[in-house]
C-alpha cells in the first residue's frame, strides 16, 4: 500500500473499538524481515515489527506483522495478521535460508537477516486465523493490528520516517548522523544502570513512565517482552503453559517472562513489567525469584515448569539461564494513596534502581513536538498546549482543580485530532478527568468553567458555556 493509505490506517488504529480486548506481549523490529509477494510466488526484503498480541476475547495469540520496502524507490508498507507468521510462509527451514542467503546479497549487514529469521521462523504456533484480509479490501484493520500500530505510535509517532530511515540504513550499513533525539537526556539515568541491575520507574500516571521504557528499546533496538500488571495474573501469565496446535498436538508456549529470558540468551532484550506493584504478592515473588543473580556466572535464571524429558520416571524441567547485562528489567508503577497499589516494600525497592518520573513541562514539550511533527503540523500547537498545561497546573497548585493533565491526555488529544483545529475541543472534553465531584456525584461545574475559559485562551477559540450551545 502507498504511504497516504498507510499514514489513514495509523489514525484509524487508536480509535479501533477492539483495542481493549488486546494486550500486547512483545515487539521485534524495527528489523529486516524477508517479505513474500503471494502474486508473483516471490520474496523480497523489507524492514519492519512483529508485534505479539494475546486476544482476550478469543483466547488466542496473534503475529502481526508492520513492515515496509521500495518498489522503484517508492515507499511500499504493508500490514498482515497471518494464521502462520508470515516471514516463515509454510517453507521449510532449509528452504527459507535459501531464500534469507539471496536476499542478504541486497544488504551491507546479512547477519542481521539471518538474527532476525533464526529468532522468528517457528517461534509461534498456528492460530485459528483473522479475518484481516477481507477487512483489507474495505480499508479497515483488525482489532490485532490496530492494537500493534498503536503500541508502536506511543514510541514511535513518525513510523513512517523510521521504517524509511531504518529500510536506508538496512541497504546502505550507514548509520543515521542525525542529532541526539530529545529523549537522549532523560535515558541516561536508564543507560547507566540497565545491563547491571533491574529498574523501577516510579511516579504519578501518565507522567512517561511507559514511554521512556519503549524509547529505551526504540534507540538501541532492543527487543520487549511486556508483562502487564494487574490482579489476574498467575504464574502460568508469566511463564507460559502447554496449547493445542492442529499440526503438533500440545506444544509449549512462552509468556513474557520465558520469552524474554529465552530472547536474553543471545541478545539483549528489555523485560517490561508494567504496573509491578498490581501483581499479587504470592505471583511477584516468582518474577522476584527469577532476578535474583547468580553472581559469580553472571546469570539469572528461571524455572519455567515446562518438562523436558522424563528419567527413571522423574520429569526434568526446564531452567532458563541469561547474562545479567542481556536481560534489562523496566519495571513501572504509580505511587501514592490515590492508587490503587500497595506500598513498595523496602525489600522489594532494594533489588531495583528506582528512577522517578513525572509529568515535566521540558519533556512533555519534546514529546508533543515529534507528535506533532509527524503528523506535519505547525509547531505553533506545541505551544498552545504548553500554555493550557501550566494554566491547569496553576489551578491545581491553587486548589481550584482536582488534578492536571498528563503526559498521556496531552498526546492523547494529538491522537483522536484529524486537524489541528480540533486538539483544543478535544482536551475541553476530556475536563472530566481533572474536575472535582459533587456529592451528588456529578462534575462541579465551577471546575469545568475554568477549564473551558483556560481552553479558549490557550488556543485562541471560543467553545461556549454548555446551556449556550
Amino acid at each position: 500500500m502507498d504511504k497516504d493509505k498507510f499514514k489513514n490506517l495509523m489514525a484509524m488504529a487508536k480509535a479501533h473499538p477492539n483495542l481493549a480486548d488486546m494486550d500486547i506481549e512483545d515487539i521485534h523490529g524495527p528489523w529486516p524481515l524477508p517479505l513474500k509477494n503471494a502474486q508473483a510466488k516471490s520474496n523480497y526484503l523489507g524492514i519492519g515489527f512483529n508485534v505479539r498480541i494475546h486476544d482476550r476475547v478469543r483466547d488466542e495469540h496473534f503475529t502481526a506483522l508492520i513492515a515496509m520496502s521500495k518498489t522503484n524507490g517508492v515507499s511500499d508498507f504493508k500490514l498482515s495478521c497471518p494464521s502462520t507468521l508470515l516471514v516463515t510462509g509454510g517453507a521449510s527451514r532449509t528452504e527459507f535460508d535459501a531464500v534469507v542467503e539471496v536476499l542478504g546479497q541486497e544488504m551491507a549487514q546479512p547477519d542481521s537477516l539471518v538474527q532476525s529469521v533464526s529468532e522468528l521462523y517457528g517461534r509461534y504456533p498456528k492460530n485459528s486465523g483473522c479475518s484481516y484480509t477481507a477487512l483489507a479490501r474495505q480499508d479497515k484493520l483488525c482489532g490485532h493490528l490496530a492494537a500493534a500500530l498503536s503500541a508502536i505510535q506511543d514510541t514511535s509517532p513518525d513510523l513512517v520516517s523510521l521504517l524509511e530511515q531504518k529500510y536506508a540504513e538496512l541497504i546502505t550499513g550507514s548509520g543515521s548522523q542525525a542529532t541526539a533525539s530529545s529523549d537522549d537526556n532523560s535515558l541516561a539515568e536508564f543507560e547507566r544502570y540497565m545491563h547491571y541491575v533491574p529498574i523501577l520507574v516510579e511516579g504519578e500516571r501518565g507522567g512517561g513512565k511507559t514511554y521512556d521504557a519503549w524509547a529505551l528499546a526504540r534507540k538501541h533496538g532492543f527487543p520487549v517482552c511486556l508483562l502487564p500488571g494487574h490482579e489476574g495474573v498467575e504464574p502460568a501469565d508469566m511463564l507460559g503453559y502447554m496449547v493445542k496446535t492442529s499440526a503438533h498436538g500440545y506444544v509449549w508456549m512462552d509468556m513474557p517472562l520465558a520469552a524474554a529470558f529465552r530472547s536474553a540468551q543471545t541478545r539483549p532484550t528489555v523485560l517490561l513489567a508494567d504496573e509491578l506493584l498490581r501483581i499479587p504478592q504470592r505471583q511477584l515473588s516468582v518474577f522476584l525469584t527469577a532476578l535474583t543473580p547468580d553472581e559469580v556466572e553472571g546469570v539469572y535464571r528461571l524455572p519455567t515448569g515446562r518438562v523436558l524429558e522424563v528419567v527413571d520416571g522423574v520429569a526434568i524441567a526446564e531452567v532458563l539461564s541469561c547474562p545479567i547485562e542481556n536481560l534489562i528489567v523496566i519495571a513501572t508503577t504509580n505511587v501514592g494513596g490515590e492508587y490503587a497499589v500497595d506500598q513498595i516494600d523496602p525489600a522489594l525497592r532494594e533489588r531495583f534502581h528506582v528512577i522517578r518520573r513525572d509529568t515535566e513541562s521540558d519533556k512533555l514539550r519534546a514529546i508533543l513536538t515529534e507528535r506533532v511533527k509527524a503528523k506535519s503540523w505547525s509547531e505553533a500547537i506545541v505551544a498552545q498546549m504548553m500554555k493550557l498545561f501550566e494554566a491547569l497546573n496553576t489551578l491545581r497548585t491553587q486548589g481550584n482543580l482536582k488534578a492536571a493533565p498528563t503526559t498521556r491526555t496531552m498526546c492523547r488529544a494529538l491522537t483522536v485530532s484529524r486537524r489541528a483545529i480540533e486538539v483544543g475541543p478535544e482536551l475541553y472534553a476530556m475536563n472530566l478527568q481533572w474536575v472535582a465531584r459533587a456529592p451528588d456525584g456529578r462534575a462541579v461545574v465551577q471546575q469545568q468553567e475554568l477549564v473551558r475559559k483556560a481552553v479558549n485562551a490557550a488556543f485562541d477559540i471560543k467553545i461556549p458555556e454548555p446551556n449556550k450551545k
